[in-house]
């Protein structure tokens, strides 16, 4: 990642220094005397994600990629990434009690053309799930097979997305999966809202053997279903 340390003395313009770590950077802008900043720029496959560990803060890790920061997070029990701004090319799987939270929806995540792949996955079985202030593009024009934005593949509860912007996918924007409704199984719980879905090849959001789903304050544009 390309990191620079800005330093501004009152009499000088501002400087910036590539470095190859977050650390690195704090480092050299402490060293230079005068005010100080960190400047991270957002670039394909960005590579400094933030994990939450106390009270709410993040402190920063350096990631290959996305996905990485994702299995980190997990497994050390935190289950809350940060993401900055950039581009994230991948197919992305978010556990249970995960939140992805984005800085701004100038966080993209997104595919690599001709993946034909899904952008963001939650497994079957997965709840507690939470995707904020992200983007979702599906490339949808550089794919040649059936891709969404985000699927979930069945019996999930407690799916929340807020303020997400999903847009070019070959299917359906958003894809709930069947539950086995003949065992007693159900998706639950499943809430989008202020968000925006556009340019869905299928509906907007496809929700299938769902109890309990809260639709608010989207905004819905060309979709390939009837509905949306």
């Amino acid at each position: 990642a390309q990191i620079r340390a800005k330093t501004v003395p009152q009499s000088v313009a501002a400087q910036f220094v590539t470095q190859s770590t977050l650390q690195s950077a704090i480092a050299a802008a402490l060293a230079t005397p005068g005010p100080i900043g960190i400047k991270t720029p957002g670039s394909v496959n960005a590579t400094v994600v933030w994990t939450q560990v106390v009270n709410g803060e993040y402190n920063a890790g350096s990631f290959s990629t996305l996905q990485s920061a994702i299995s980190t997070a997990t497994a050390s029990g935190v289950y809350k990434v940060k993401i900055p701004e950039g581009t994230y090319k991948g197919s992305f799987v978010v556990p249970s009690g995960m939140t992805l939270e984005c800085v701004s929806r100038r966080a993209v995540l997104t595919i690599a053309n001709g993946a034909n792949v899904d952008v963001i996955t939650i497994p079957n079985g997965a709840a507690n799930v939470t995707i904020r202030n992200c983007s979702i593009d599906g490339n949808a024009s550089n794919q040649t097979a059936t891709s969404r934005g985000i699927y979930a593949a069945g019996v999930n509860t407690n799916i929340t997305l807020d303020n997400v912007s999903v847009s070019n996918t070959q299917d359906a924007c958003v894809l709930q999966q069947y539950a086995n409704v003949e065992a007693g199984q159900y998706n639950s719980g499943f809430k989008t809202v202020n968000s925006r879905l556009v340019n869905c090849g299928g509906h907007g959001v496809d929700f299938r053997d769902v109890k309990g789903v809260w639709i608010q304050n989207n905004y819905f544009e060309n979709w390939g279903a009837v509905n949306p």
